[in-house]
């Protein structure tokens, strides 16, 4: 089994959510923050054949650049990491001492249907990631008046404070506003789809549009 380009970098981006990461056999990968602010749901290209657990995810990543174009094949108690010439055993960990992510199915039950959603494009999140950097704050807040939404970096508990604010786009619906920590928003580059779930329980989920892409993240928001 070889890994792809593609499903590297989503490996790359479960690692910064968290550094260890519970497989089950299949395609769909999950991971979920130590805070449980932020749950990634995927789908790669690859099939793993076993149920594993990694307990240092950028290790393993790192391992894998240890052989040239690696061929893997999983074992009952560790992946052999191989070429001609190369040869790595990297063994897995107990699951039960990970952080393993909680049932997606569960949480989209939970929360039931979007009551809003707009579409969220990567140049409006590469601004806020720079309006972050240079004005030092930590949160970001969606705000949806008249139609139209505004995605500002702001200080909630400062109302002094400098800001930022993007107009993004267009929404049918009531007024709302949504706050979460920016660095929640920790999302492979591309467009998104962004839906909040529901009033009453302040989660949001982001999709992406890339047709290539399979990938999803629910972002806690502050109340």
């Amino acid at each position: 089994m070889k890994l792809s380009q593609e499903t590297i970098e989503i490996l790359q981006n479960l690692a910064s959510i968290n550094p260890n990461l519970v497989v089950t056999a299949g395609s769909r990968l999950t991971s979920v923050s130590e805070s449980k602010s932020i749950i990634a749901d995927v789908e790669i290209e690859e099939e793993f054949p076993v149920s594993f657990g990694i307990y240092e995810l950028n290790e393993f990543l790192a391992t894998l650049q240890l052989v040239e174009n690696p061929e893997l094949n999983f074992g009952e108690k560790f992946v052999t990491i191989k070429n001609e010439t190369t040869s790595v055993r990297y063994f897995y960990s107990d699951t039960s001492v990970l952080t393993a992510a909680p049932s997606i199915s569960a949480i989209e039950e939970k929360v039931g249907e979007s009551v809003v959603d707009f579409v969220l494009c990567r140049d409006v999140i590469k601004q806020l990631g720079n309006a972050t950097n240079i004005l030092k704050m930590k949160s970001v807040s969606f705000t949806g008046n008249d139609g139209k939404v505004t995605a500002s970096i702001v200080d909630p508990s400062d109302p002094t404070s400098n800001s930022f604010s993007v107009e993004v786009g267009e929404y049918e619906g009531d007024d709302f506003e949504f706050t979460a920590k920016y660095s929640n928003l920790k999302f492979i580059q591309g467009d998104y789809k962004v839906e909040f779930m529901n009033k009453n329980i302040p989660i949001g989920r982001f999709t992406n549009l890339d047709d290539v892409k399979h990938v999803s993240y629910f972002v806690a928001f502050e109340r």
